[in-house]
């Protein structure tokens, strides 16, 4: 007989989100705010929108399980599969003769094209002829949420994003120049710290727990930047920036979790920045 050996794997619902969102068909995805262990809102994914065709995209994923059947032997055990109306094609008919004159087909002649046409309308018409329904839409559900990774956001005035695996927080106090200041921000600042001639504070969410989990993606192509906490991830480069503090008795102050820099007598902090949209 030989051998055929085969293994199983299982993709993450991210994996399957990825073709899905990547389609940009506007009926694959809805958002939605809902509690789902532990996130704050979801995506609703229509995964009948996944076809045939998409099946080359997918990753292998996670191996679940492997197995070998048959013996070693020089021949070499190999299925294919077909769909079934394919069965009454000549290829798989070469002993017809030998059914008849057995017994195993009635008759002595079988038409094997309408066979094939026949079978392919019974299927088409089944589920009408019979009251069935239509099978509803399959749908999953993927929370929104973070990259998995060690990064930080500079914290808004609502507080740290809401995440399983939770943000570390922490503050810098920018004590600046005093004589001739010039820092200036606009009206309605959404972030939260304080702003004032002198002296500057900002809040940081630094995400310094790494919980990889089947939800987990990767960070999206755009123009933007985050804070530098460790390695930047994949696609991103590296960027300072550099503030002028006070010089005399410089009062600067930092507390709880940062971003990488440095924060006593001058002031830096890394970004990590992407510019491919």
């Amino acid at each position: 007989m030989g051998q055929k050996s085969a293994t199983r794997y299982r993709l993450s619902v991210a994996n399957l989100a990825d073709i899905l969102l990547n389609s940009h068909d506007s009926n694959v995805a809805s958002m939605m705010v809902e509690a789902f262990e532990g996130y704050g809102s979801v995506v609703h994914l229509n995964m009948s929108h996944i076809h045939h065709s998409d099946f080359s995209k997918l990753p292998l994923g996670t191996q679940i399980s492997h197995y070998t059947i048959g013996a070693v032997t020089e021949a070499v055990l190999s299925w294919t599969i077909i769909p079934i109306f394919q069965v009454f094609s000549n290829d798989y008919w070469q002993n017809l003769d030998e059914f008849y004159r057995t017994g195993i087909c009635d008759g002595d002649t079988m038409n094997l094209l309408q066979l094939s046409k026949n079978f392919v309308k019974a299927l088409s018409d089944y589920s009408t002829a019979s009251g069935g329904e239509k099978p509803p839409s399959v749908d999953m559900r993927l929370p929104i949420t973070w990259p998995t990774g060690t990064y930080g956001l500079y914290m808004p005035k609502t507080g740290c994003p809401k995440d399983p695996s939770g943000f570390s927080t922490g503050y810098f106090i920018d004590d600046t120049e005093d004589f001739k200041n010039q820092n200036n921000w606009t009206t309605g600042i959404h972030l939260n710290g304080t702003f004032n001639h002198g002296e500057i504070a900002t809040y940081f969410c630094m995400k310094i727990k790494v919980t990889p989990t089947e939800y987990n993606r990767t960070w999206p192509s755009g123009n933007y930047c985050i804070l530098k906490k460790g390695d930047c991830p994949a696609g991103f480069r590296q960027g300072v920036l550099h503030m002028d503090d006070e010089d005399d008795n410089n009062g600067n102050v930092h507390v709880g979790a940062l971003p990488d820099g440095f924060f006593v007598d001058g002031n830096s902090i890394s970004f990590c920045c992407r510019q491919d949209s």
